[in-house]
């Protein structure tokens, strides 16, 4: 199998790892993985061919020989801003090979939009293809009542590496204890854990939130462009980019609640895995929430509120029993649907549905 990723993140390697289990992969990257590692963004370990390419604005152009000669079924990018897409899925009839498109399926900026009214690019896209890999169930439900087959679209349930680990960890000291050792000295707290790399974060109704909360500790964890100055608050506790297992075991079992008020994505997976409830902002045209916000709808294992003042609100009134009792019940949800096995399981047996 032949895999086109714009790089691939350090939360993607145990998936690689695991359908190269099953199949011969080879992963290439369209983007200047240099210009990521500078950015602080930790990137997989897992071998990756970076492939001739040219990016305008959203629209792609990659050489497309490797995809065309292949014998072997290809995944490519559900993305009609991927002109050279296009053509393989032109060609894929004539050179008699399975195309597999992988991707979110409706825009996260015009999702409120698209989840009603997909869009009829996309539609086309994947009518070309021999096979659609979704993030989420719910995405697939969209597209399902567009008329699409739901034999021909899987839901892989998206997760990360590291989440079976996770899940295992048992804390050696209580709160209390690690929250001496890391000088914190706040009864509650709160933790965010994310890149500061989009508008769409809302970083600013996050400093908001701090301002309005004088009470609450705030571990921060990400860095990026824009991240505000943290240092003027005596409650705030900047960790800035960590990939240390051990230490973001520490904040993450020292913490009582997930903090990120829009374009919740895989860092939620992460927290629910550590046994934190959620606790974000209702999706709004204004409001800008990932796929994976999903998996919080489902799981209930959090708050959504409808605007800044209720979610202050929430954090300071919030009983510990209550948060205690959502945070079980995001690691159950975890474990019952979002383990890496799980996801890899669910891409390959669709493509062994392919090859019959």
């Amino acid at each position: 199998m032949l895999f086109l990723q714009p790089s691939i993140p350090h939360y993607r390697t145990d998936f690689f790892r695991g359908v190269a289990k099953f199949y011969t992969i080879k992963v290439f990257v369209s983007s200047d993985t240099n210009r990521i590692k500078e950015s602080k963004f930790e990137l997989s370990t897992f071998k990756a061919v970076k492939i001739t390419s040219l990016k305008i604005g959203p629209f792609l152009l990659y050489n497309p020989l490797p995809f065309i000669i292949s014998k072997e079924g290809v995944v490519l990018m559900l993305n009609f801003c991927h002109l050279t897409t296009w053509f393989v899925l032109l060609c894929r009839r004539i050179v008699n090979r399975d195309t597999i498109l992988w991707g979110h399926g409706i825009s996260v900026k015009r999702y409120m939009d698209e989840s009603s009214k997909p869009s009829s690019l996309i539609k086309w896209q994947i009518k070309l293809s021999n096979l659609v890999w979704l993030y989420t169930e719910k995405e697939k439900k969209i597209w399902c009542n567009e008329g699409i087959s739901p034999k021909k679209i899987v839901a892989l349930d998206n997760t990360l590496s590291d989440v079976e680990r996770i899940l295992a960890f048992k804390p050696t000291k209580n709160k209390a204890a690690l929250k001496i050792e890391n000088k914190i000295k706040y009864d509650r707290v709160c933790i965010f854990s994310a890149r500061f790399t989009l508008k769409e974060r809302r970083a600013d109704l996050l400093k908001k939130i701090i301002e309005a909360t004088p009470d609450v500790g705030f571990v921060i964890i990400g860095e990026g462009p824009y991240k505000p100055d943290f240092s003027v608050f005596d409650n705030v506790y900047d960790f800035g980019a960590l990939y240390d297992n051990a230490k973001k075991e520490e904040l993450f079992s020292l913490a009582d609640i997930y903090l990120q008020p829009a374009w919740l994505g895989l860092s939620i997976v992460e927290a629910m895995a550590y046994g934190l409830p959620i606790f974000t902002l209702a999706r709004s045209k204004e409001i800008k929430q990932c796929v994976e916000y999903y998996y919080l709808e489902e799981s209930k294992a959090g708050v959504i509120c409808e605007d800044v003042d209720a979610l202050v609100t929430a954090i300071n009134s919030c009983e510990q029993s209550r948060l205690l009792e959502m945070g079980n019940s995001a690691r159950v949800y975890i474990a019952d649907n979002l383990l890496m096995n799980n996801m890899v399981n669910n891409a390959v047996e669709s493509i062994k549905s392919l090859e019959y």
